[in-house]
């Protein structure tokens, strides 16, 4: 049985020192958990916030 390994991160604007630059989260995550990530970031008054698949391993857009 071969199955596909599926990767997501989670993006979001920085705020106070970090106002201006796009933070990437560092670790992957299954979907369903970088959803929760993402709704936890937009609670906290993030703005941005964004997820998307990578390769495993990689910060590379899996699509683009």
């Amino acid at each position: 049985m071969k199955t596909k390994m599926r990767s997501w991160r989670v993006m979001w604007d920085g705020k106070g020192e970090l106002e201006g630059e796009k933070i990437v989260s560092c670790v992957t995550y299954p979907e369903n958990l970088a959803r929760n990530r993402a709704n936890l970031l937009v609670a906290a008054g993030h703005t941005g916030v964004e997820i998307f698949e990578t390769k495993p391993g990689s910060y590379e857009r899996i699509g683009e």
